[in-house]
């Protein structure tokens, strides 16, 4: 027999998500069949018009016990909208200057630009969604069976400066990769063993050294020492490893249940090679020719 990976109700990760569920003690009266329910998670900031300043910020869900080929057809309208995530606005520098008397830093404002996203993050996972992580959501399919169904998170799309900011850490730093801590300067090596080696050895985990990292930071601005944002007390503390002092709404939420929001963060087809690497080397072969 030859083992077929193609979807993802087929990968490992499934397969060891539910093997938890299966471990998990039964609910009191409850004799249902358990299963998951493997949410995958995407946005893009975008502007819905050709002219103008206008701009959304749509979040979406697709469901990953469906398959591929009938999930990712535009007319099969399997992706839902689940929210309309907020930007700052336009006059935030006038807003800030009535307060402070004084224009704020671009890191200020690169800061607020994160907090805002984790801010909605924490609304969207709220209690309910977290009594249905624990205890599972009875469903009734089309067969007529009611089952119960645990959400988990299994993936998140987004672009490099959405995963970025997704992933609290900044834009193309020392260490920009959102999955582990190679260092910028030795990028070039992607694809020999030793870069293999990096990344295996030196993955980025959401464990608690880093979470008392974030509390330092964040005391040092908020608390009694009032420091910035970039200030190099804070730099001291977030630079080595391009970390960002905002506590990250899926750690907050979700770290309690062994969940780790680094592993979320898959490869986006799209920007990284058809609008990346695959249109930088097309325009070059035009060029050529």
């Amino acid at each position: 027999k030859t083992r077929i990976f193609d979807e993802v109700y087929t990968s490992d990760c499934a397969l060891k998500e539910y093997a938890k569920i299966m471990a998990l003690p039964p609910e009191p009266g409850c004799d249902l069949e358990r299963g998951i329910f493997p949410m995958m998670l995407a946005s893009d900031a975008t502007h819905p018009t050709m002219f103008g300043q206008a701009k959304v910020w749509p979040g979406y869900m697709s469901h990953g016990g469906i398959s591929k080929y009938h999930r990712c057809k535009r007319d099969s309208r399997l992706m839902e909208h689940i929210a309309y995530f907020p930007t700052l606005p336009d006059d935030v520098q006038d807003i800030l200057k009535a307060r402070l008397s004084r224009k704020a830093c671009d890191e200020a404002i690169t800061h607020c630009k994160r907090e805002l996203m984790h801010a909605s993050w924490k609304l969207i996972i709220d209690d309910l969604f977290l009594e249905d992580w624990r205890h599972g959501i009875v469903v009734e399919f089309p067969d007529g069976v009611r089952r119960r169904l645990y959400p988990r998170i299994f993936t998140y799309t987004a672009d490099y400066p959405e995963k970025v900011l997704l992933a609290t850490l900044r834009n193309n730093g020392a260490c920009p990769c959102p999955r582990c801590l190679v260092d910028k300067s030795d990028i070039h090596r992607m694809g020999m063993l030793s870069d293999q080696r990096c990344r295996t050895l030196y993955q980025r985990r959401d464990n608690q050294e880093r979470r008392t990292r974030v509390k330092k930071a964040r005391d040092l601005i908020y608390g009694r020492m009032r420091r910035l944002v970039g200030s190099s007390k804070v730099e001291d503390i977030m630079k080595q490893r391009s970390e960002v002092p905002t506590e990250n709404a899926f750690s907050l939420k979700l770290s309690e249940f062994g969940f780790d929001y680094f592993d979320m963060l898959v490869s986006d087809f799209l920007h990284e090679w058809e609008l990346g690497e695959w249109k930088t080397l097309f325009v070059h072969i035009m060029r050529i020719l």
